[in-house]
């Protein structure tokens, strides 16, 4: 019987350092593998040292979804206490990310992890959603169904323009940040009109944009359909969404984080015409701001317009020339 109970200890030490390993590929930090109802099975990664959980990073695996989870975890884990969660493919990929369930998996993925995990905190915490190519598919679902969790978006090289329809916004969906990185090299297989994919992809978000929506879009020139030079980009807009959207006083383990909201007018717009950036209440009279992309910060801003001229992400002559005031 002892032999039989110290085998058992063994093996559950065993297994309990198997699940805290990750290859050099992926992140690593508490690694948890959690079922979600059959719909997929996801991985959560924490914040270092047990500090509390204050948003969490949505990356299904789909293209570059491990990566932007490494970096994730590298640059806004211990920074600024962002979990990461990652999907592990479960039979067709595709049909998951159109299927509500999928998005009801990663609620239930939380909860239980809020349990398992002793990080109660998980079960109200914000989300930050990033969704890669056909992964919009799961974006458009979140913001139809939990919307007042989503404190930010990144519709990453989503190629099909299609696929950048978000439809008609409820008030909480309208007030989540949203970024859309549309790369005018993109082939992503044969017949494919990026001319014609772009206009679409820029007319359904200019729609809405003239609902209010708080997005913008950057237009870069890659070499491929995954990540190439847009991550400082990225990681950016994930702060400036933290730090604008979640108080600093937000006690996800008590309760609902109410996100902040209204703050359309603090933000700052390219106008259509000039491409100048201005300040949102220093906009040129008689012009209508929501025809122009809305970008968070005058620091964001300047990073933005710097991988809006080169899609490298390399400043490219003086940004003050294109800021106002």
């Amino acid at each position: 019987m002892k032999d039989l109970t110290y085998l058992l200890l063994l093996t559950t030490c065993i297994l309990s350092a198997a699940v805290r390993i990750a290859t050099t590929a992926e992140p690593a930090a508490n690694k948890s593998a959690v079922p979600a109802d059959g719909t997929a099975v996801w991985e959560l990664w924490l914040p270092p040292n047990g500090m509390p959980v204050r948003a969490v990073l949505v990356c299904p695996r789909w293209g570059d979804g491990w990566r932007m989870a490494k970096l994730a975890q590298e640059h806004l884990g211990a920074k600024l206490g962002v979990g990461t969660m990652l999907s592990r493919r479960d039979g067709d990929i595709l049909d998951q990310f159109k299927d509500p369930a999928f998005v009801a998996s990663i609620t239930n993925c939380l909860a239980t992890s809020a349990v398992k995990l002793n990080h109660p905190e998980l079960a109200n915490v914000p989300l930050l959603i990033w969704a890669h190519s056909n992964a919009a598919w799961y974006l458009q679902n979140t913001l139809k169904i939990m919307p007042e969790r989503v404190a930010a978006y990144c519709l990453f090289k989503s190629a099909f323009g299609k696929n950048n329809d978000l439809g008609i916004l409820s008030k909480d969906a309208v007030a989540a940040f949203g970024l859309s990185i549309w790369d005018e090299n993109d082939r992503i297989g044969k017949g494919y009109d990026n001319p014609r994919e772009k206009k679409l992809m820029l007319d359904n978000l200019a729609a809405v944009r003239k609902q209010g929506a708080l997005v913008h879009v950057t237009l870069v020139r890659g070499t491929h359909h995954l990540i190439d030079g847009q991550e400082k980009l990225m990681l950016a807009f994930f702060e400036s969404a933290i730090a604008m959207r979640i108080p600093l006083n937000a006690n996800p383990a008590k309760g609902p984080v109410k996100l902040i909201g209204d703050l359309e007018k603090f933000g700052w717009v390219q106008d259509e015409s000039s491409r100048k950036v201005h300040a949102q209440d220093h906009y040129p009279a008689g012009k209508d701001p929501r025809r122009g992309w809305w970008l968070p910060s005058r620091k964001y801003a300047e990073l933005w317009n710097a991988y809006a001229r080169n899609a490298k992400g390399t400043v490219v002559g003086d940004t003050r020339k294109i800021m106002s005031p």
